[in-house]
């Protein structure tokens, strides 16, 4: 009895935890809805965690299932436990370590408890939610908002760089399912998620975010090439052909014939944003260029165990440079490094820093494997997904802390997991 309880509550939990993060908002708080988010997640990976322990006790095993992330994963973890003993406050790193402990176990719970069939329905949920927290940003911008006036383009995020961020794992995924499906009607409904997610994503004119999905619809159509070549198929078929002409004219259209002065509002600003990507002299690139200086500087003086983590914020105001000051004045306070890797190493030192790089390393690994293998071919599409998912987030993180972003976080980690339960299922035929 209580097993099937337990089996019914993980499941579920897993699902209503997808579809609540990122609709679950407080305009009342001052960290631009973060506090909350993070509160309903920690909340519901202490429940899966509960029932995940009452699970294994009634089948009487303890043993988590192997995959190729769980040292490698429980070793980060172990490394931001001991940065602890070098932190100068406690309080910040004890917060940002209870949320790398949830995150870490709602990877195992998803990595031991999700079956092949839910892997599907997660994604086409992910899918979903992007779809909607994406119209709702059309409507917020027409007057019709439930959530705060205080920044343009944000949704339920609270920031435009969060909604990137969160986008950049969900909107490949989108164009798996596309590959994935026959069907015309199917195909249409995620050709139309992923041009609403789209226009989302160029609103708000998150540079970092453009190049990210850019370089992960490359690898991806990369792949795909590099398969067909292999199995001496045509690179291109002609239902693939027209689905991508489709796709390409309704872009141009949805440019060229949008009224006046929609164009003045929203297209222009956008095309002034992609011409300032490689302007040094952009406010905005040389900030973010004089915080990585110094946050080099920090890592120069403890490059081996780093200032704690989740102190970053605390260390960093010792190193602001005279030029940064002067960039950005006195009344700036930044609390992030505004690149994860470069953070992670400030915080963590050296070897977190690789064994973060080594969990990247091990998922492109294992997505590698998994799309070389013949199988079914939804999952084989959803594949390609996960890895244009995984390769968004990786490349997102070098121009902003996305991993620090609550919602983003808890999308990557389950992705995590979820490409590990597909890799349970074929690691007899890869090995």
């Amino acid at each position: 009895m209580l097993i099937n309880i337990s089996r019914f509550v993980i499941k579920n939990g897993i699902f209503l935890l997808v579809l609540a993060t990122p609709f679950i908002f407080s305009s009342q708080t001052t960290d631009v809805y973060l506090l909350i988010k993070t509160v309903i997640i920690q909340c519901f990976v202490l429940v899966l965690a509960i029932f995940w322990l009452i699970k294994m006790n009634e089948e009487g095993s303890f043993k988590p299932v192997k995959t190729p992330l769980n040292l490698t994963i429980l070793i980060f973890f172990g490394i931001a436990a001991f940065s602890l003993l070098r932190a100068y406050n406690i309080h910040e790193g004890l917060k940002d370590l209870g949320e790398i402990l949830s995150y870490v176990v709602l990877f195992f719970v998803v990595a031991n408890n999700v079956e092949e069939d839910d892997v599907k329905r997660l994604i086409g949920l992910m899918i979903i939610c992007g779809t909607l927290v994406s119209l709702y940003d059309i409507w917020q911008n027409r007057g019709i908002d439930f959530t705060s006036p205080r920044d343009a383009h944000i949704s339920t995020f609270g920031h435009p760089n969060f909604a990137a961020q969160y986008l950049l794992i969900v909107s490949p995924l989108t164009l798996s399912g596309l590959m994935a499906h026959k069907s015309a009607a199917k195909r249409s409904i995620y050709v139309f998620a992923f041009l609403v997610m789209l226009v989302f994503l160029l609103l708000t004119r998150t540079r970092g975010a453009w190049i990210a999905l850019a370089s992960s619809i490359f690898l991806m159509v990369g792949l795909i090439v590099l398969k067909r070549l292999k199995q001496k198929k045509k690179i291109i078929t002609a239902k693939a052909g027209i689905i991508v002409l489709t796709i390409c004219l309704i872009l141009s259209a949805s440019i060229f014939l949008l009224p006046t002065k929609i164009q003045k509002k929203w297209v222009a600003p956008i095309a002034e944003r992609v011409a300032s990507t490689f302007d040094l002299q952009n406010y905005s690139n040389a900030t973010r260029l004089r915080v990585w200086e110094n946050t080099f500087r920090m890592i120069s003086d403890r490059p081996f165990f780093g200032v704690g983590i989740g102190n970053f914020k605390v260390v960093y105001p010792a190193y602001r440079s005279m030029a940064e000051y002067q960039a950005t004045g006195s009344g700036i306070r930044y609390t992030k490094a505004h690149n994860e890797y470069l953070q992670i190493w400030s915080e963590l030192g050296i070897i977190g820093f690789i064994v973060f790089i080594w969990i990247l390393f091990n998922l492109f690994r294992i997505c590698r494997q998994l799309w070389l293998q013949a199988w079914d071919d939804c999952l084989h599409w959803m594949t390609l997904g996960l890895i244009g998912s995984i390769t968004a987030t990786a490349v997102g993180a070098i121009f902003s802390s996305s991993l620090r972003v609550s919602t983003v976080a808890m999308s990557f980690w389950l992705v995590a997991g979820l490409t590990c339960v597909v890799y349970k299922k074929i690691a007899p035929e890869i090995r």
